[in-house]
């Protein structure tokens, strides 16, 4: 299982652009987090469904509401609530999705 657990956060860190420790990057030089206070849904769901390698069960996982939820949002025929773009916006701030 160790294997796949590497394998699924070397994509997370490919897909983020990360360096690890021991990248460019180095300590205490750490990017900005993006600002995306004034994002909507409709702005940050295709990002975060894409950050979520368009998986919409592993997405409604991340913010804790049901996959049916996301569907419907996906749809255009409902939109989250407040406290779940709320949520929306903390997981693009915290993983740095623009």
């Amino acid at each position: 299982m160790a294997k796949t657990s590497d394998t699924a956060t070397g994509r997370a860190r490919e897909k983020r652009g990360d360096q690890g420790a021991s990248g460019a990057a180095g300590r205490g030089q750490e990017e900005p987090k993006p600002d995306v206070s004034d994002q909507g849904a409709a702005e940050l769901l295709p990002k975060l469904f894409a950050y979520f390698h368009e998986n919409r069960e592993e997405l409604a996982r991340a913010l804790g509401v049901h996959r049916s939820s996301v569907d419907r949002w996906m749809a255009g025929t409902g939109r989250p609530n407040t406290s779940t773009l709320l949520r929306m916006r903390r997981i693009a701030q915290e993983r740095r999705i623009d």
